[in-house]
């Protein structure tokens, strides 16, 4: 049933392509979303034209030739990963002007590749594989992970305004104290469900998410009641000592990622899709931001948590054979 709580397709295949999952075939197999929406979706990505809608339609203005080579000199000038806006900005060319041009010069939108993890990183993200991938086990894993959401952040970036709300708006957000205010959120997904939310606004430590595991375990064990395995990254407060007791006197079993590893934590891409929902209720006030996160939290069923894990044992296969690289594909 289609309403304007659901978690989007357009969002969903978004999110996999962004995190490295490049094929129409099997985008479609993941989300069951038809294999020519997919196509099309896929096409434009790599095009680098946004999947949401924009407001408006109609013909494009033909840019004189000066404003498009201003806009690849701007491009060859920065030395970090260009910046759309920051070009926009710079040549007065709106930003879909600047993707057009950019992708001409075949300067696209892509992830970068692991260059920076060392040889013994790479091992450590093998022999993680190989184990995960002999226990055989992956539908009784519960992944559990925090993030965080910034309230200006939760803003879409497109919307219809007119100038007088236009300046509301700027007004409203300007007077308050968004830029500093944000929410912590942890979380688990497992391939028969959520554990549930635990928001904070304090920064986390060894002794709350103590607490959090123990107000949480409850559940886990609902859901797998003969057994299951966390897996955990490797922040200091998850290796605490009294953390350690506490999971091996409780918990049925445990993994540690190993470093620099989102790309194999399937929770990553639950957090991002939670991420781009919450822009699109465009909270004002925390209170607002909590109400959007536990919605779309709670619209996480099996069905859609599953594609997700199922991927992360072809994500393992293909970094075992690609030495410990990034998975890209």
């Amino acid at each position: 049933m289609k309403n304007n709580q659901e978690i989007t397709k357009k969002v969903r295949v978004q999110v996999l392509f962004q995190s490295g999952v490049k094929k129409p075939t099997r985008i479609s197999k993941m989300t069951h979303i038809p294999l020519r929406s997919c196509e099309r979706y896929v096409s434009n990505l790599k095009k680098g034209i946004s999947l949401d809608r924009k407001p408006g339609s109609g013909g494009r203005n033909k840019l004189p030739p000066s404003k498009v080579k201003k806009v690849i000199i701007k491009s060859k000038e920065q030395k970090k990963p260009i910046q759309i806006d920051k070009i926009a900005k710079q040549t007065s060319v709106s930003k879909a002007s600047v993707r057009r041009i950019l992708n001409k010069e075949g300067i696209t939108y892509k992830r970068l590749k692991g260059r920076y993890l060392n040889l013994a990183q790479k091992q450590k993200r093998v022999s993680f594989c190989q184990e995960m991938l002999k226990m055989n086990q992956i539908d009784q894993f519960i992944f559990i992970d925090e993030t965080s959401f910034w309230l200006n952040k939760c803003r879409p970036y497109y919307g219809w305004y007119g100038d007088t709300v236009e300046k509301q708006c700027d007004l409203k957000f300007s007077q308050s104290k968004l830029y500093s205010t944000k929410l912590h959120v942890w979380g688990g997904i497992s391939s028969r469900g959520t554990i549930s939310l635990e928001i904070f606004t304090e920064n986390m430590t060894k002794e709350i998410y103590k607490e959090i595991l123990k107000k949480k375990r409850k559940q886990m064990e609902q859901l797998y009641p003969h057994g299951y395995r966390i897996i955990q990254d490797n922040d200091p407060k998850h290796r605490s000592k009294i953390v350690k007791q506490y999971i091996d006197k409780y918990i049925f079993s445990n993994s540690f990622l190993p470093p620099y590893s989102p790309d194999i934590n399937p929770i990553e891409l639950i957090w991002g899709l939670l991420k781009k929902q919450v822009s699109k209720d465009s909270p004002e006030t925390i209170d607002e931001v909590k109400k959007s996160i536990r919605k779309y939290w709670r619209q996480l069923t099996p069905e859609i948590i599953q594609p997700y894990i199922k991927e992360t044992n072809e994500r393992y296969k293909w970094i075992i054979n690609n030495q410990g690289e990034f998975y890209i594909k």
